[in-house]
């Protein structure tokens, strides 16, 4: 029987490591704005997928005395979803434990090496996140020449969120998502500043970029970063988002029923799984294996809107 074949679930780092996920705000925060995580109680399973005509429906509601009630026709398809195992691991070398000095020194240690995968794999999460909302959306035309001085870019926002609310109904939440270098070239458009300096002296910030919109809206940066290049190389790290900004209508805590636009179905709570402790090949050190089940479904097409900036 092979080492992983007899890895044991640690609970203790478990639970740091689904702790631990949450509070990684700023590749969350990205995460929920674009593909928020929706749990489930299995790996696979089916949801409503939405088509952009039947997604949001009124109903007549007054029910007569001893009459029938309305009953809600769910006009969406089932779809099915298979979550895809991922997995990340690390070792903690038998020296450094010798290094680390008391039962205290080691919890830290385990803590410390837990917290570098999961670093890692909410990052690797948000990358793939990014890249699959970007290969399954496409950009309004002749919109996001935002170097134009004519152009307005909040203009353009307020056209796409009256779009995006007169499809979905106007009852979820707006959200405004866009990469570093398209929030810088907002910042520097001539007639954001004109709307700024009527107002202040200073660069604008995210909450007032909100109160400028005619639909308040939360406003998420992208700012994350990755690299490129294999380990071992020279690092060349590029902007995960960088000229893309999208208008999406969501749910804060959406489910396998609600028009949002993407959603992960994921089994573990707070994305992860369980970490699993086992020794080495070579029984020089403990393995911790950190474990987590998802996959990305588009859920609602006519949810989110896409601008390519330039």
């Amino acid at each position: 029987m092979s080492r992983t074949a007899s890895a044991a679930v640690n609970y203790t780092l478990t639970n740091y490591a689904k702790g631990l996920s949450n509070d990684l705000m700023s590749a969350r925060e990205l995460i929920n704005a674009l593909v928020p995580i929706v749990q489930v109680s299995g790996a696979s399973g089916q949801y409503k997928s939405f088509s952009d005509i039947n997604s949001f429906q009124t109903y007549r509601t007054l029910r007569g005395m001893g009459g029938l009630a309305r009953r809600m026709e769910f006009e969406a398809s089932d779809e099915s979803f298979v979550c895809r195992p991922h997995a990340l691991e690390i070792t903690v070398d038998d020296y450094e434990r010798e290094l680390s000095t008391g039962s205290l020194s080691n919890i830290l240690l385990d803590e410390a090496k837990i917290k570098a995968v999961v670093s890692s794999a909410v990052l690797s999460h948000a990358f793939d996140a990014v890249t699959f909302v970007a290969a399954n959306t496409t950009a309004v035309a002749s919109r996001g020449d935002w170097t134009d001085a004519t152009v307005d870019p909040i203009d353009e926002i307020d056209e796409q969120i009256i779009n995006l609310m007169t499809v979905t109904g106007g009852f979820m939440p707006i959200t405004v998502t866009m990469g570093l270098t398209a929030w810088a070239k907002l910042r520097k458009n001539a007639k954001v500043k004109a709307r700024r300096d009527a107002i202040q002296i200073g660069d604008i910030s995210q909450g007032q970029l909100s109160g400028l919109f005619i639909q308040p809206a939360r406003v998420v940066v992208g700012n994350l970063s990755y690299n490129i290049v294999k380990p071992g190389n020279t690092v060349n790290k590029v902007q995960m988002m960088t000229d893309i900004v999208y208008i999406s209508a969501s749910l804060p805590n959406p489910t396998i029923y609600d028009p949002s636009p993407f959603k992960a179905f994921t089994t573990g709570s707070g994305g992860i799984e369980s970490v699993r402790t086992y020794r080495s090949e070579e029984n020089r050190a403990d393995v911790h294996a950190v474990d987590w089940c998802v996959v990305f479904k588009l859920t609602s097409a006519a949810s989110i809107i896409r601008l390519n900036i330039t």
